[in-house]
């Protein structure tokens, strides 16, 4: 390697791109004359997991460098560090052991970490200056956080005129448009992008429009709207008017004429959704419209006429250009005018959380410390790197790099520094989540430099993952797309130098096959079919499960799959479906569980938990005479029929304990985990987390669960001996043997409603610069410019489309099968728009093609090599172990009469706490839970128990009470009753007898006062003016003894 400052690796898949970047970390590393070397070094890549598996590979490499035997080996990295270091085995062994005993004993300096890692230091190293509590916590879950900012602004409409006008006139506008007239959707839907950097420069220039601004141009643009409406409508009605005439004079119109009619007929009746590439329509100012048998007389007429009709043509096209960019503008007014409204709720939500945004660090970082020399932020952070290693270049956001540059350009101009990049612009398929490729295209063709020193440009050419067909099949595809698709320089460039040379020497194996369906619906079975039958074909080459992956475009085309596979097969699978945690019986029923504590009322959750039990519990009776009992049971007697079944849960209990208390209750009491279960544990880790950064309700952690309950999963190791379906971005950086992607027909401009931002005249659009729109056809009116940003957006995503199937083609090792549709017309045209089609034209430029034949082979298919059939990986499992909070040993008195000497406030303080505990006890068959309770709290100490038992069997066995605490009663317990003037009323204990009649309690510590007899009838008073009679009223006197007085 040369010995420029300034590396760009091109590394296309499988090159070895790994190897590169540990191979130049480590002749840095040794090269170093610094006492801790690697504290001068820093990595940079996007993903946790690739940052462990570069230290790892760094450490791993430093620990086999060490060992004696290393000086026989024939380690290609051992040797290529010697080799580029000039230096002998014997010293390189014995640098390496010192040097890693360096990096483990300092191992917190081993600076291999992400960009957002990297610039949360950044960021917590200027919080003071940027106005950020030094110990805030990072957010990750930023759409919740913006769902929030949404409903608190939706909140606030009837309290703020302005925006109250807003959101309804904006909830009319979509039900006059046959919409939901769910703002919220669309909020949610247009606030994303206040959380993605790649449109962090153009919401800028929205940053001073208040609502006052979007209304003026609302006003306008509606006044607007009308005027064109009206000048188009007057313009075509001149042409449909004359042309109908002509029509009823001759009988018919020729069929171009009759084509010109029905485009201004639609203008008149107001549809302006059309088009301008007919063929009638580039033909107007030069050619008749009409044929050779066309009568004389009729041609004339259109001769005479056609001129006419062309300026008019001409006209109204510019004006529906101008109508569709309004229109569009128009219609997308609302939920960009709330934006800034939206992030005022996102800043208030930050404040009282104390939170960043993980989505804000790369803006924060442009905003405020871009600026700052490079040796200010250095002296902040504490370290002054001499090397920078950025890994996955083709993903980093025009941020991200803008913010890097300023430091690597600073170490570049000292002397000994440097930095490498590696990227591969082919791999880019995280556009949406601010990735530019083309930042990298043009460092890697030297169109752009940000630094002084020319770039050293390296391209890897080799491949060493896959077998020699599937790399050649891959030349060939993705350079005959480098003709056919792009139409941009870049682009083609890109992968008409993609190809690459195979190191393995084995052939493997493509396959190519074509399925014939009409409708999406019927395409199920047959991919599920074709896929079932690679898989079984593969096990009998003595493959398993585990040496084959199902990547697939999108997880519903996943689930319909896996669904298949479980339906038609034993095969064991794991997706992204069956990992997560609401397919996990035992977790649904800890939800429903939840949302029953939640809403005793819903007969939906109670039916679901108690479903669940009828299966999981062993039952001498019916599954329907068990569902049947407890659905219709009340609290009292659910938890007796739990007994039943061996199993102690209290209810009241339950909604008294933390959230993390409560789960783990529940799982404890319904024995849910007898063995370990990896999705409860995953369930108590999420609560566990969510408690722990925020006081999470019972509520809230219900709403944030069915939030993401399509997201929140398990991991499993990947040795497990089951077959994996996951989606191209999930399987991007891995490898396996068998790859197999059904669903393959992609479209190329399949992404999933895109917008675009226009440049907008600020003179003609009220002082607006920049507005975001729908990208749609109708751009293609709109004047050349707009047109620009039409074609480059259709560019992106057709180089986006590309990427995605050059990442699934170069995942597989040995074997690859492609499984798509069958896209030809009736008239025998392929389509060019999808990828079914370009496989398709593919084998037609190779005349492998023939309309007879769906499935096409290159290469030889072979028995697995040096592979033996195994059973699953044994994984060990270890007993679960739960602290129940009832088996504590610890105990806080929170009572501190009971410490003290004086008698009288000993009985003073013994009333209160017989208060608190009858506040718990409803029947007799309470009284053991409210002691238990009182225990568990620190209300009462263990030598307390028998004495305080005793008082409680005196209140609730007396002859005058016992009707008030059997189980039949409804009884109420400090419950609030509101009089007509407001006041409010809270009598202890209310017990509502058979005849619906009142019993009401009222206890009282220490000695009798007059006012305790006018408060009881107080009580009394306000029942019967309920209409509840009160059959009889008691005061209980607590004190050295217990009094039962009837009033």
């Amino acid at each position: 390697m040369s010995q420029s400052l300034f590396h760009i690796f091109n590394a296309s898949a499988g090159s070895g791109k790994t190897f590169s970047l540990v191979k130049f970390y480590l002749v840095k590393l040794f090269s170093s004359e610094a006492r801790f070397p690697h504290r001068k070094i820093l990595a940079l890549t996007f993903t946790n997991k690739a940052v462990n598996e570069m230290k790892e590979r760094i450490i791993s490499s430093l620990a086999e460098f060490s060992k004696a035997d290393i000086l026989n080996s024939d380690n290609p990295l051992f040797k290529a560090v010697s080799t580029e270091l000039n230096w002998s085995a014997e010293r390189l062994h014995e640098q390496s052991k010192s040097i890693l005993e360096t990096i483990i004993h300092d191992y917190a300096f081993f600076e291999v970490m992400t960009i957002d890692k990297f610039n949360q230091r950044l960021i917590r190293n200027f919080a003071r200056d940027l106005g950020i509590h030094t110990n805030f916590d990072i957010e990750l879950d930023t759409e919740e956080v913006l769902a929030m900012a949404v409903d608190n602004l939706i909140s606030k409409a009837g309290t703020e005129t302005k925006l109250t006008n807003t959101l309804i006139g904006f909830a009319i506008e979509k039900s006059d448009d046959d919409k939901s007239f769910n703002i919220a959707f669309d909020f949610n839907k247009m606030a994303k992008i206040l959380l993605n950097e790649n449109h962090y420069l153009s919401l800028n220039s929205l940053r001073d429009k208040s609502l006052d601004h979007f209304s003026e141009l609302q006003t306008a643009l509606k006044s607007h709207l009308k005027s064109l409406d009206k000048e188009i409508g007057s313009i075509s009605k001149s042409v449909v008017d004359p042309l109908d005439q002509m029509k009823e004079e001759f009988g018919s119109l020729p069929r171009d004429i009759g084509y010109a009619r029905g485009f201004f007929k639609k203008l008149v009746d107001g549809n302006f959704k059309v088009d301008f590439d007919k063929k009638w329509m580039l033909s107007i100012d030069s050619e008749p419209l009409y044929g050779k048998t066309a009568k004389p007389e009729l041609t004339r007429e259109i001769d005479a006429f056609q001129p006419g009709m062309a300026r008019a043509f001409h006209r109204v096209s510019e004006l529906v250009g101008i109508y569709q960019l309004y229109q569009s503008i128009y219609r997308n007014l609302v939920p960009m005018s709330v934006l800034h409204l939206v992030q005022n709720e996102i800043q208030n939500i930050k404040n009282e959380q104390n939170i960043v945004l993980i989505s804000e660090f790369n803006p924060i970082v442009a905003k405020h410390l871009q600026d700052q020399p490079a040796n200010f932020i250095y002296e902040r952070i504490g370290e002054r790197y001499k090397h920078f290693f950025i890994d996955e270049f083709q993903d980093t956001s025009v941020l991200q790099w803008n913010n890097l540059v300023p430091l690597i350009d600073n170490a570049l101009s000292g002397e000994g520094s440097s930095a490498m990049i590696v990227g591969d612009a082919k791999q880019s398929i995280y556009r949406w989540r601010g990735g530019q490729p083309e930042q990298f295209i043009a460092l890697f063709d030297r169109a752009e430099n940000p630094f002084q020193i020319p770039p050293d440009v390296h391209s890897l050419k080799e491949n060493f993952r896959s077998y020699q067909q599937i790399v050649e099949f891959n030349n060939a595809f993705f350079t005959f797309l480098s003709t056919r698709v792009f139409e941009q320089s870049n682009y083609r460039n890109v992968y008409s130098s993609s190809g690459q040379n195979p190191e393995k020497l084995e052939a493997g194996y493509v396959r190519l096959s074509f399925l014939d369906y009409n409708k999406v619906e019927e395409s199920h079975e047959l991919y599920g079919r074709e896929v079932l039958q690679l898989i079984d074909s593969s096990l009998e080459l003595n493959y398993q499960l585990r040496d084959i992956c199902v990547l697939v475009r999108r997880k519903e085309e996943g689930k319909e799959l896996a669904q298949y596979l479980d339906s038609n097969s034993d095969h064991s699978i794991i997706s992204a479906e069956s990992l997560l945690l609401v397919h996990s019986k035992e977790v649904q029923f800890v939800i429903d569980f939840l949302h029953f504590l939640d809403e005793p009322g819903n007969l939906d959750y109670k039916f679901n938990f108690i479903l669940f039990l009828s299966e999981h519990l062993s039952t001498s009776e019916t599954q329907h005479a068990f569902i049947q009992e407890a659905l219709w049971s009340g609290q009292y007697e659910l938890e007796r029929i739990f007994k039943v079944h061996a199993i102690d849960f209290n209810l009241d209990l339950a909604r008294q304990l933390s959230l993390y208390e409560m789960v783990e209750y529940i799982i404890d009491a319904f024995r849910l985990m007898p063995d370990p279960d990896a999705y409860l544990q995953a369930l108590l880790d999420e609560v566990y987390d969510r408690s722990i950064f925020q006081a999470e309700s019972l509520l809230s952690f219900l709403d944030h669960f069915h939030s993401k309950e399509d997201k929140l999963g398990i991991s499993l190791p990947s040795e497990i001996q089951a077959l994996r379906i996951m989606t191209i971005h999930q399987a991007k950086g891995l490898e396996f043997p068998i790859v197999i992607f059904p669903y393959s027909d992609l479209n190329l401009y399949g992404e999933k409603e895109p917008k675009v931002w226009l440049n907008l005249n600020p003179e003609e659009f009220n002082g607006f610069e920049r507005f975001y729109v729908p990208h749609s056809r109708q751009l293609l009116n709109m004047g050349e410019d707009i047109q620009t940003v039409y074609h480059s957006k259709r560019e992106e995503m057709e180089f986006d489309t590309v990427n995605l199937l050059y990442v699934v083609f170069t995942r597989a090792i040995e074997q690859l099968h492609i499984i798509g549709r069958r896209k030809i017309n009736k008239k025998g045209e392929v389509s060019m728009n999808s990828a079914s089609g370009l496989l398709i034209n593919f084998l037609m430029s190779i005349n492998k093609w023939s309309d007879s034949e769906d499935i096409y082979e290159f290469g030889e298919i072979l028995q697995a090599a040096g592979k033996t059939k195994k059973g699953p990986i044994d994984i060990l499992h270890k007993t679960y172990t739960m602290a129940k909070k009832s088996d504590w040993k610890v105990t806080i008195s929170t009572r501190s009469g009971m410490l003290w000497d004086s008698s009288q406030k000993i009985a003073q303080e013994r009333g209160n706490v017989v208060h608190q505990v009858m506040a718990d006890i409803r029947t007799i068959n309470d009284m053991n839970y409210a002691l238990n309770k009182a225990m568990s709290s620190g209300l009462i100490q263990d030598s307390q128990r028998i004495s305080m038992e005793q008082i409680i069997s005196e209140i609730i066995q007396h002859p005058e009470l016992g009707e008030c605490f059997h189980p039949n009663c409804d009884v109420y317990l400090e419950r609030d009753i509101i009089l007509k003037d407001g006041t409010i009323l809270r009598p202890d204990r209310v017990s509502i007898l058979p005849g619906n009649k009142a019993v009401i309690i009222d206890y009282k510590t220490g000695r009798e006062k007059p006012d305790d007899i006018d408060q009881i009838l107080q009580y009394s008073h306000a029942l019967e003016e309920m209409s509840i009679p009160v059959l009889k009223r008691y005061l209980i006197y607590i004190d050295e003894g217990i009094e039962i007085k009837e009033i």
